[in-house]
């Protein structure tokens, strides 16, 4: 247990060796600031936001030294009042012809998905975002050197339209591009 980024930390960890080193932990993260955890991480992308999630580790290796070398990472997690840079999702849907960088910023009350790392590459699925009028979901995985792909679907509701609009994504972390998939979509009224 600890403390981490304004935030707590739990869980157990255990290393054995079994024709080999092998090494599991299951972490509980609660309020966590993710903006300065990030930063360890990356550089090329920058999300603000309090971060819960369930984490597991597992990794195995022949030598002590290059244990965590390749490790594979299972999460559920939860980002609440944040916000994301490198992309405006709601100009994106209301232009409804993004072909490159929109830029900006989106803001969200929650973003929760499912992250697998394994083998370099980084896959985030079941992702939700949800803020006021906008709502976005899809699937996005990036690998380590940044390169980025995936696709969304953006929902923007006023009191008089909804626009659905699906996207791809491309790029990099650090320049992240969405390009609109077909053209943006009204839903017939309910």
């Amino acid at each position: 247990e600890g403390q981490l980024y304004g935030g707590s930390l739990s869980g157990s960890a255990q290393v054995e060796w079994l024709d080999g080193w092998q090494f599991r932990s299951d972490l509980g993260v609660r309020q966590v600031a993710i903006e300065p955890a990030l930063s360890l991480f990356t550089r090329n992308m920058q999300a603000s936001g309090t971060l819960e999630a369930k984490i597991r580790l597992t990794t195995k290796s022949v030598k002590l030294e290059t244990l965590m070398d390749a490790p594979q990472v299972q999460a559920t997690f939860r980002l609440r009042d944040g916000e994301l840079s490198g992309v405006d999702l709601v100009r994106a849907i209301q232009s409804g012809r993004s072909n490159g960088n929109i830029g900006g910023k989106t803001h969200f009350n929650e973003l929760s998905g499912y992250l697998q790392l394994a083998n370099g590459r980084y896959q985030y699925r079941q992702l939700k975002l949800l803020t006021g009028m906008m709502s976005a979901n899809g699937n996005l995985e990036f690998s380590a050197e940044h390169s980025l792909s995936g696709n969304l679907v953006g929902e923007l509701r006023t009191r008089a339209i909804v626009l659905r609009t699906p996207f791809t994504l491309g790029g990099t972390l650090a320049t992240p591009t969405l390009k609109v998939a077909s053209p943006p979509q009204r839903p017939a009224p309910p």
